[in-house]
């Protein structure tokens, strides 16, 4: 009997430890703190804001779990305004025109950290598959 106890309380313990793990590895960024990462690391594919190259920034914790993804896109500004204000839709496959943009993913210090941003960068010549036009 005092076996059958314990096996069942380990088999318990097994489970939440499953779970919390699942949790944790399909958990969206919402739930992630950063101020709660140590060592936040950053990766960029293409090094930096190279606009005319598709890339992106990836960001992990000490263990190389990925914490955010931004991958750079072509966006379209559908509302202008203040510096940080405009509105844009995102996520394009090309554009063209004064309105058009790439959302370009790039690391950029934070705190002790380096962590992956994005900025809407213009497209004088337009974009195609998240890189702007030559």
């Amino acid at each position: 009997m005092e076996k059958t106890i314990w096996t069942a309380i380990l088999g318990i313990v097994l489970l939440l430890a499953i779970v919390s793990g699942i949790w944790y590895s399909y958990s969206d960024d919402s739930t992630v703190s950063y101020s709660d990462q140590d060592d936040a690391l950053c990766q960029d594919s293409d090094r930096g804001k190279e606009i005319r190259t598709k890339g992106m920034a990836m960001t992990k914790d000490e263990k190389g779990t990925t914490l955010h993804i931004t991958g750079d896109s072509c966006a379209t500004m559908t509302e202008s305004g203040e510096p940080g204000e405009a509105k844009f839709i995102e996520g394009l496959p090309s554009c063209s025109g004064e309105t058009c943009y790439v959302l370009e993913g790039f690391c950029k210090p934070e705190g002790n950290m380096v962590i992956d941003s994005k900025e809407f960068i213009p497209c004088p010549d337009g974009c195609d598959d998240g890189a702007c036009s030559s």
